[in-house]
């Protein structure tokens, strides 16, 4: 088993790229491109899930967890 995933470290930062373009500039074909990364990021990267409260407003926050090395949100 290797011990670093190039393939993922390359897709994160093919993820961040992704994130950049504005959503009314994201097309349809876009759209699943950045679902195909997201997907493939759920599946091959070895999650290591942190989990932090944010403010949602001055009285509310809420409870997340996701991966601190490809920052996908873990439901």
């Amino acid at each position: 088993m290797k011990s670093y995933n190039y393939d993922v470290d390359i897709m994160i930062r093919v993820m961040g790229l992704l994130e950049s373009l504005p959503c009314q500039e994201q097309n349809n074909d876009y759209k699943k491109i950045f679902d195909m990364v997201n997907t493939y990021l759920s599946k091959h990267c070895t999650h290591h899930i942190i989990t932090d409260y944010i403010d949602t407003d001055v009285e509310c926050g809420q409870t997340i967890r996701y991966c601190e090395k490809c920052s996908l949100t873990i439901n």
